[in-house]
């Protein structure tokens, strides 16, 4: 008993840390100030984000589709153009950030991962014509320039605190 205690207990401090690290990632790419108010009001996002990834990945594995290192190597490599670095200083400035670079490349892990179960599993099954492409087409110049919305909803419980 007190082994599957120790075994949860270690567990509970690898998620931990890297829910900080994602954290961590998360308020440095997206441009909010980093305060504890705009971490508890992120945390349980990057909380469903890191569980949505363990599920990907145990799909992933379930269909024995694997990512190699060179893949995520080449993602990095991608991730570091786009951003006018090299692949070192891309690194550097998530360690210098405080972002855990496990942490990095387990996200990378899993968007892969990912991208190969959606290729076998959705991709065949998806079929646009020619027509529909034309349509697709016709609509976007017909729009171009015209104003576009994002609508949202929100809701509000009764008894909500304003």
């Amino acid at each position: 008993m007190l082994a599957l205690l120790l075994v949860r207990r270690a567990r509970f401090r690898c998620v931990s840390r890297d829910l900080r690290s994602r954290l961590d990632l998360v308020v440095m790419t997206s441009g909010v100030t980093d305060s504890e108010q705009a971490r508890s009001r992120l945390a349980p996002q990057v909380l469903r984000s890191l569980i949505e990834e363990r599920l990907q990945l145990q799909e992933a594995e379930r269909l024995s589709l694997n990512v190699a290192d060179q893949e995520i190597e080449r993602a990095i490599v991608d991730i570091a153009q786009r951003n006018k670095l090299t692949p070192d200083e891309m690194r550097r400035y998530l360690q210098d950030s405080g972002v855990e670079l496990s942490t990095w490349y387990a996200q990378l892990r899993a968007q892969i991962a990912w991208f190969k179960v959606i290729n076998r599993q959705i991709r065949p099954q998806i079929s646009v014509s020619v027509d529909q492409l034309d349509l697709a087409m016709q609509e976007a110049r017909r729009d171009q320039g015209q104003p576009e919305f994002l609508l949202s909803e929100i809701v509000r419980t009764k008894g909500a605190r304003r």
